[in-house]
């Protein structure tokens, strides 16, 4: 396996919860064997005229060649999921190598891992003060900040990364989830577009596209980018409910003239995730307004078996209801939906992208 897929495998995922899904595909920042950084293709090998590690044999392992082995073991361990291990072979090397850049910066990222936000900065904010030009460590430590609310600072680390390395779309799609988080559409939807220009085949960039074109009121430019999220994640056989889910809510809506086609996208939502309550939820939404009124029940009530904190759903029972002519019952079930939505900070008018902390 060469340098530059294992840099690849470990890099930031479209961070995955609490916060990081996959962000598979991105253009990955990657450093040369000689420790200098810059902008990474994840095709091309790095580091073409050294041996990769199965090749190294019994050749004797010059000091730079062990930090490379090292790193690259390292690397894999992180991506495996090895903390542990991988932690304990880095102190043993800073010990001998305090003022190790690359080592700290992959301490960072362990404890990035582990959610530990405040170790994490604290790593990271060591590697690039020995190199301040990595724009991985500034985009993690914008991460860490995030986490732990302090929004001003994640933005000067998140913006950091971007003037660092312009031509990253991770870069940009994190930018731009940041500002999506804070509401600031127009200023998230720049980014965005930005991650989709530099790889068209982003395909959570081109779902965020259609979550601010949505939230701004351009319903069917939003469909076109939702639908583009889709062909990009079956082209590289990724399972990617959540866009399902936004085209689904965006074609059951009120203004929608396509139910039918909303329903069809909710039913696949379900089938990706037989567990998810928001599919159920929409499927019954569809069918409500199809008029299909006892297949929309059974539905309902399974979304509120998988989660019955969501008022919804109660909601659209109560409708069902007051259709049959079972006033009281719908009365019950609109009492149980304001009393159910009092409770959430805000409605569910679109499904926000995954929280920050999970890495693409």
């Amino acid at each position: 396996m060469t340098r530059a897929r294992l840099l690849q495998n470990v890099m930031l995922p479209a961070m995955t919860a609490t916060v990081l899904a996959l962000l598979l595909g991105f253009a990955f920042r990657s450093k040369n064997l000689t420790g200098q950084t810059g902008v990474g293709d994840p095709s091309q090998r790095v580091g073409q005229s050294r041996p990769v590690l199965q090749d190294l044999g019994t050749v004797p392992l010059r000091p730079a060649d062990e930090s490379v082995a090292l790193f690259i073991r390292v690397d894999s361990d992180i991506a495996n999921k090895k903390l542990d291990e991988a932690e304990a072979i880095l102190r043993e090397y800073l010990g001998e190598n305090p003022e190790s850049a690359g080592a700290l910066y992959r301490l960072g990222r362990i404890y990035f891992d582990r959610h530990d936000w405040a170790s994490s900065i604290g790593y990271l904010k060591q590697s690039v003060k020995r190199e301040p030009r990595n724009d991985r460590a500034h985009l993690l430590i914008g991460l860490d900040y995030f986490q732990l609310k302090s929004l001003q600072n994640a933005e000067r680390e998140l913006l950091t990364a971007v003037q660092q390395n312009p031509r990253s779309d991770e870069n940009q799609y994190m930018a731009g989830r940041f500002f999506f988080e804070k509401f600031k559409r127009t200023e998230a939807l720049a980014f965005f577009y930005q991650a989709v220009r530099l790889n068209p085949q982003n395909y959570k960039a081109l779902h965020s596209v259609g979550l601010c074109l949505a939230n701004l009121g351009n319903y069917t430019l939003a469909e076109n980018y939702y639908k583009r999220a889709i062909a990009a994640a079956q082209k590289q056989n990724i399972r990617f409910e959540q866009v399902y889910l936004d085209l689904a809510d965006l074609l059951t809506s009120i203004e929608s003239a396509r139910v039918p086609d909303g329903e069809a996208y909710a039913r696949q939502a379900a089938e990706l995730d037989p567990q998810s309550s928001l599919a159920h939820y929409l499927l019954g939404k569809g069918l409500y307004r199809e008029g299909r009124l006892a297949e929309a029940m059974p539905q309902l009530i399974q979304a509120l078996q998988l989660d019955p904190a969501d008022g919804l759903p109660h909601f659209l029972i109560g409708k069902i209801y007051q259709k049959m002519g079972r006033e009281s019952d719908a009365e019950a079930e609109w009492k149980t939906f304001h009393r159910l939505m009092t409770l959430k900070t805000e409605p569910r008018q679109a499904v926000a992208p995954q929280g920050l902390a999970k890495v693409p």
